[in-house]
């Protein structure tokens, strides 16, 4: 049986790097919220297409940065579910999707944290079933 998505590639919509001065700026982070995490998804009008945005926004006080990354996966629809409801469809792209976008988007993370510094910011693992609803 073929899975209902297939990842076709993707792309980097923006890549925002910005030192901050945590002392300086009015910033206001509980120890909680370093990380924002936001996906969104489209289907074609015929079901057979998707794609799939995941946005990750860092502020990290180890290396003095606001990390802000979205990419853009596109996917094909297996035939055999473009003919059901959606719902299934979105389900797939939220969960499957974002476990395939998410090791690009942490590495891309660690790669840019480690150009003017000696230490990589490092994404935590995430279990995508978070986006299940």
């Amino acid at each position: 049986m073929k899975p209902i998505i297939e990842f076709e590639g993707y792309t980097v919509q923006h890549l925002l790097v910005n030192s901050i001065d945590f002392d300086d700026e009015l910033i206001e982070l509980s120890d909680n919220e370093p990380l924002s995490i936001k996906v969104k998804h489209g289907i074609s009008d015929d079901k057979l297409t998707a794609g799939l945005i995941v946005n990750v926004i860092l502020f990290s006080k180890e290396i003095d940065k606001k990390i802000d990354i979205s990419v853009e996966g596109v996917f094909t629809i297996n035939e055999e579910f473009s003919k059901e409801d959606t719902k299934s469809i979105e389900r797939a792209l939220r969960v499957n999707g974002t476990a395939i976008l998410y090791p690009y988007i942490r590495s891309m993370v660690s790669m840019v944290s480690s150009f003017d510094s000696s230490s990589a910011v490092v994404l935590p693992a995430l279990n995508t079933k978070i986006f299940n609803n």
